[in-house]
């Protein structure tokens, strides 16, 4: 019973995960003038995190470690440019906080781990 509660929790979680990696990868690519201005580039996971969002659906054997991996590149490089730039903005700190809880959920989730059967 406790493992179908958790196998439950795991889907909704990675969802929850895989929605956010989506939301991040199509805002990073179509919408660049949030994060930086008209001539500069910024993608975060770029076209990579659509496959991220199907191997999450699909539960690809270590899609959990290879998102954990990633979004903590991701985290870094928010951080270092928001301290290059001395300040944080909206689009920033939703970003931040997008790839804080996707780092959280895909490395300390017990539910997202029993869910992707590790």
């Amino acid at each position: 019973m406790n493992s179908k509660m958790f196998k439950q929790n795991g889907k909704l979680e990675t969802s929850i995960i895989a929605i956010i990696i989506f939301v991040i990868t199509l805002a990073t690519n179509f919408s660049k003038g949030f994060f930086v201005e008209q001539s500069g580039n910024i993608q975060i996971f770029g076209n990579f995190g659509l496959l991220l969002v199907i191997g999450l659906i699909l539960k690809w054997k270590y899609i959990r470690k290879v998102v954990s991996i990633l979004s903590t590149i991701s985290l870094v490089g928010v951080l270092m440019s928001v301290l290059m730039l001395k300040f944080i903005s909206i689009p920033f700190l939703i970003l931040f906080l997008g790839l804080a809880i996707v780092f959280h959920l895909s490395t300390f989730s017990n539910s997202v781990k029993v869910y992707l059967n590790e």
